[in-house]
């Protein structure tokens, strides 16, 4: 379906990232309708090198100041989403080459077939620094425009259905989103050197340990207990 997506990222001081990322989604050019970058806080002008790379698109750059809360910066480009279609791809992250055309197939075939997926969980694969693959992953990273998707969690967030408005204290009431797996359909996610990887490790743990003392959670016990630092410190 021709012009069915849009693309969302979030990016702080990304510059250097950034013209991988775009050039991973070239091929999908007249598939892409609306691109929405939201920049939490950057300094190295990576909102000016995305309005000279992009400009003839229908672009939107906002500006979020970071709030150590993934979802909430997730939801301000998601908000703005014009559907059917949207894909996020982070900057450090590409959509591998043999995956367009099954994209492409999935959002021709979607307009035609019932019922269709609220969500489609893609296969993410994690790169040394030598580009081998290390490890993978799966996250629900292409997403149909819904009114009430939202994303929720300050770290390792997921989107979900909202069937209530939060209440003072309490959670809103949501459901999982109805999805499908494709395997075929893989994001690459580039290597950071090993002290910045450090780095991203100790602050996305200090991210977990504030979730799990605001909405504590199997999910996240899942995520703390898998974390590096804390499989040092216990046992199998």
């Amino acid at each position: 379906m021709p012009g069915a997506l849009c693309v969302c990222m979030i990016f702080k001081n990304a510059r250097h990232l950034l013209p991988g990322a775009l050039d991973s989604l070239v091929p999908l050019a007249k598939d892409i309708h609306q691109y929405i970058f939201v920049d939490t806080g950057s300094n190295d002008d990576g909102a000016g090198y995305i309005r000279s790379r992009l400009p003839k698109a229908q672009l939107e750059l906002v500006e979020h100041p970071w709030s150590d809360h993934f979802a909430e910066a997730r939801n301000m480009a998601l908000v703005r989403a014009r559907g059917p279609w949207v894909l996020f791809l982070d900057a450090d992250e590409r959509l591998a080459k043999e995956s367009v055309p099954v994209l492409q197939h999935f959002l021709k075939q979607q307009a035609l077939s019932e019922p269709i997926p609220e969500g489609v969980i893609c296969r993410r694969e994690n790169l040394s620094l030598e580009g081998k693959v290390v490890s993978w992953d799966e996250l629900t990273r292409l997403l149909r425009v819904q009114p009430k998707l939202r994303f929720t969690g300050r770290v390792h967030e997921r989107p979900v259905y909202f069937k209530t408005e939060a209440a003072p204290s309490l959670p809103a009431k949501s459901r999982p989103l109805h999805v499908q797996r494709n395997a075929n359909l893989r994001l690459l996610h580039m290597a950071a050197k090993p002290q910045a990887h450090q780095n991203k490790s100790d602050y996305y743990l200090k991210l977990i340990q504030q979730e799990r003392t605001q909405w504590p959670s199997p999910y996240l016990d899942y995520h703390w207990a898998t974390s590096p630092q804390i499989q040092k410190t216990i046992s199998a």
